[in-house]
Parts: C-alpha cells; structure tokens; sequence
C-alpha cells in the first residue's frame, strides 16, 4: 500500500521493501500463500511482467486464479489462458466467481 501513490515503479528505493528484491520477495511470498489470485487486467496496454509472474507462482502452487480482462487485452496468451481457472470480462463477475470459490454466499 505505501507505493500506491507511485505513478511509476522504480527500480531503486532506500527502502529495502521497495527495491526490486524486496518486491519480487514479497509477492511471491503473498501469491504462494493466498487463498485465490485475482488478476485485473482491464485496459492494459503494455504486458505486466510482474503481474505475469505473480500468476505463475500462484499456479505453480495451484491457488486458483480468476483474471478480468476485455477479449483482445494485450495478455492473451496460451501459457495465461492455461493458468487461469476462471475468466471474466468485469470486477462484478470475478467478485461473485471469488465468492463461490471460498464459499463466503451467506457468511
């Protein structure tokens, strides 16, 4: 959350959390410990290689992955297509699909 206000993800923070090493840490910390990955690629227009390999580690652990995106986004590719369990076109749909996966209807 303390990088949400950045415009653009630098490669070098004093920070040790916000440099590269400390982010590539812990994402992959948080996507192989999750309960479900939701990817929202909506509108993008360059391909997330972040994002790309944060999908990975979660299929990897086989954490199931629900990605939002329009048909022609700009990460349509096999190996994505392969990994995801569940695509959805909008936020809505992808928040309903995530609540009969961890059987949250009525809690």
């Amino acid at each position: 959350d303390y990088l949400a206000a950045e415009e653009c993800i630098s490669n070098d923070y004093d920070t040790v959390l916000s440099c590269s090493r400390g982010i590539m840490t812990r994402d992959r910390f948080d996507c192989t410990r999750c309960d479900l990955l939701v990817v929202n690629f909506l509108g993008a227009t360059k391909v997330s290689i972040g994002t790309v390999m944060e999908i990975a580690w979660a299929d990897l652990k086989r954490i199931p992955i629900i990605v939002i995106s329009e048909d022609d986004n700009i990460h349509n590719h096999g190996m994505i297509s392969e990994a995801t369990g569940f695509r959805v076109e909008s936020v809505e749909t992808a928040l309903t699909v995530a609540e009969a996966i961890l059987n949250l209807k009525g809690e």
